[in-house]
């Protein structure tokens, strides 16, 4: 689940992204997605909504719901981040590596957190330029990001 604007944006299984106006409580289909499932995480930078799951996918959105571009993986996906300069950080579980996406989703890397395994959430610290790692076996890792403003 992620905060945008007065709105919930959230995973739903079978479904899809849902939008939640908080100041009325209605609920929009945001992207229809029947085929979403386990474990989908989601979070939102400036106007853009960038979703991950186990089907080993990165999506990127509008907060319109218009999808900008897909990166695709042959590792489980889960957590995800993004940072200030619109770099998207992903969790590879069952691997020893974070990917590393560029903001147009047009080129990748590995980040290599061996040696330490399954890694299940990020978390993007702009205040500090870090990024937190949560692995499966309940290491936390902590890297300080060097970024170009």
């Amino acid at each position: 689940m992620s905060y945008y604007n007065g709105k919930l944006l959230y995973n739903v299984l079978s479904k899809g992204i849902q939008e939640l106006q908080l100041s009325n409580t209605n609920i929009t289909d945001l992207v229809i997605q029947k085929d979403l499932s386990g474990w989908p995480n989601i979070t939102v930078h400036e106007d853009k909504i960038y979703q991950t799951s186990l089907g080993g996918f990165v999506k990127c959105y509008t907060t319109k719901g218009e999808m900008l571009w897909e990166f695709k993986s042959t590792a489980q996906t889960r957590g995800i981040a993004v940072d200030k300069s619109g770099n998207v950080y992903v969790a590879l579980y069952e691997r020893n590596y974070i990917a590393l996406i560029s903001p147009d989703g047009q080129s990748s890397r590995q980040l290599e957190i061996n040696p330490y395994k399954n890694a299940w959430g990020v978390l993007f610290n702009s205040l500090t330029n870090s990024l937190i790692v949560a692995c499966l076996n309940g290491t936390v890792l902590l890297y300080d990001i060097l970024c170009n403003d």
